[in-house]
């Protein structure tokens, strides 16, 4: 886990520093790349709160969530993408980050292991 480089305000309390799971440094440390991983279909709060520290971060060019379940249905790509939709992160009651000013593309990936096979089941681009 990195240290984010915006701080926010993610349960109504004082703005902090979050942590994002993993990030891809070029060769003079600048960030090129902001990874969030999920399993197993958690909260709409777990996915919202990635999200949006992704879209909110000041630096790195590539964002990408990750989410890897092990079973799906007809609904589940949906379930996931609606946790994550544009329109929920827009609540300012409920996530601020301390630079609202940057706001970047996040390129989502879902996939499932359903009866051990591997199958990409959703993806896309929050913006």
């Amino acid at each position: 886990e990195t240290p984010t480089s915006n701080s926010y305000r993610l349960t109504g309390e004082g703005f902090q520093s979050g942590c994002i799971d993993l990030c891809i440094h070029g060769e003079e440390l600048e960030r090129i790349a902001l990874i969030e991983f999920k399993a197993l279909n958690p909260s709409e709060h777990d996915h919202a709160k990635d999200a949006f520290k992704l879209k909110h971060e000041i630096e790195g060019e590539l964002r990408y969530f990750i989410e890897i379940v092990k079973s799906h249905d007809s609904k589940t790509d949906e379930s996931i993408v609606d946790k994550l939709s544009v329109e929920k992160l827009k609540d300012g009651k409920a996530y601020q980050a301390h630079t609202m000013d940057c706001s970047h593309p996040v390129s989502y990936i879902v996939a499932s292991f359903k009866d051990n096979q591997e199958k990409i089941i959703a993806t896309g681009v929050i913006k």
